[in-house]
């Protein structure tokens, strides 16, 4: 078994090795188990079931990190993109009018062009068309994103009406679980001790069920351990087809932009991110990743759910050491253990992760140091790019104000050479990145 692994992951050619592929698998998909719980609760805002959204988001996120890790062989989580359910639900269904069956279908159409984008090679264009700066200020501002994330599930940051956000009340028995493992995991990295992710989640864990502050006995003793599935929208999409009305064709068009263009930019910047770490300057690498990426939107759409997407929390497996899509069997399987397992999935509450979450933040900061900041042009497109990540929750705003701002810093700074052009100097796929993300600001 060991070698047919090997072989068919290529482990010894990645430099891991089969415990730290499991390791990293279970990670990640602890990192990403709380979307099983808020997706369903964002897109049943709309007129679809909860239980059955419960079902799709399990589903799609076991299917489609299976065809990551099968396919493409890297370990990418791929689940319904907290980015995208959220525009799913409010503008599609809520502020254009379509039920979420029409709305389903407009995200089948998407997975369509998708596809279509991706074989092109549109989409291996953009991410080659970034320069170097660029994707190493996309790695760390979405460290700085996952890591506010962290902080956020630790209750330490807490929205306030006055100054937006605030430190949060460190008397909350909750936050302490937080703070332990904030603690444990910044000790156990100090003295550089192998497995301190895991360690830190079991321990964490441990201290959260003596605090009886974990949801343990209403998890488990009222509701068992064991849950049925629903079953999921499997002919929603079709069924949209039927009712979708033309009259609403500007509607339908901004929605397709959209979602193509937040498909896009996410697994643009988790890809930018782990360029280096997983190899992916190789083409033929890269292009598996890539169709691999696409074919998820239509596990999602059939499945009755959001688009499907690469998670930036992958990067909590990632860093503790997956790098091939062995891991992803593990991720897979937890996702897949937990339509039958959710009452006990529930114990893991994001307190107990968020210290992970936060220490990934940490770590992808050191890539900073490849970034010239004493040279405009590059310092002041990767500020923009590394903060408005966190700053506006969003992966794709920061790219677009690293990349328009970039352009413009290269256009006013320009000096012709007999031996040069501007469009030598700068990749032209760049300017109209920028002028189509300028389109997206205004029509989104």
């Amino acid at each position: 078994m060991k070698k047919i692994l090997n072989n068919y992951f290529k482990l010894e050619e990645n430099g891991t090795t089969i415990s730290k592929e499991i390791m990293g698998g279970l990670i990640t998909f602890l990192a990403m188990s709380y979307i099983i719980f808020v997706n369903p609760q964002i897109l049943s805002s709309t007129d679809a079931d909860f239980a059955s959204l419960f079902t799709a988001t399990a589903l799609t996120a076991g299917i489609s990190t299976l065809i990551m890790g099968l396919l493409g062989n890297k370990p990418f989580g791929i689940a319904s993109s907290m980015s995208l359910n959220s525009f799913f639900a409010i503008t599609i269904c809520q502020i254009y009018g379509f039920s979420f069956n029409e709305a389903l279908s407009i995200s089948f159409i998407s997975a369509i062009l998708y596809l279509v984008l991706t074989i092109t090679g549109f989409r291996e264009l953009i991410i080659k068309s970034l320069p170097t700066f660029l994707k190493k200020a996309i790695g760390t501002g979405i460290g700085l994103f996952i890591a506010l994330v962290g902080f956020i599930n630790a209750g330490l940051i807490v929205k306030n009406d006055s100054t937006l956000i605030s430190l949060g009340n460190l008397a909350n028995p909750s936050v302490w679980i937080a703070l332990f493992g904030l603690l444990l995991i910044i000790v156990l990295t100090a003295l550089k001790v192998k497995g301190s992710i895991i360690i830190t989640l079991l321990g964490t864990l441990l201290f959260g069920i003596i605090l009886t502050l974990c949801n343990l006995e209403t998890g488990i003793v009222f509701n068992g351990i064991f849950s049925i599935p629903a079953k999921p929208n499997f002919t929603g999409f079709i069924d949209g087809f039927k009712t979708l009305s033309l009259d609403k064709s500007l509607e339908i068009f901004i929605s397709l932009f959209a979602i193509l263009f937040l498909l896009i930019f996410n697994a643009a910047g988790n890809i930018s991110a782990t360029e280096d770490t997983l190899n992916l300057k190789d083409k033929k690498a890269l292009k598996k990743v890539l169709i691999a990426d696409s074919l998820c939107v239509f596990v999602s759409t059939g499945l009755g759910t959001s688009p499907a997407s690469s998670f930036g929390e992958t990067m909590t497996g990632i860093e503790s050491g997956a790098r091939t899509g062995l891991a992803n069997l593990i991720t897979a399987l937890g996702f897949f253990l937990a339509l039958f397992l959710s009452p006990l999935i529930s114990i893991v509450t994001s307190e107990m992760t968020a210290a992970i979450l936060i220490m990934v933040g940490v770590t992808m900061m050191g890539q900073t140091i490849d970034i010239d900041w004493k040279n405009p042009v590059e310092a002041i497109p990767a500020f923009f790019t590394i903060w408005l990540m966190p700053l506006t929750y969003s992966i794709t705003n920061g790219i677009a104000f690293g990349v328009i701002s970039y352009v413009i810093l290269k256009a006013i700074t320009f000096r012709k050479k007999d031996d040069n052009s501007f469009f030598k100097d700068l990749n032209p796929m760049l300017l109209i990145l920028a002028i189509i993300f300028i389109i997206y600001f205004f029509i989104s």
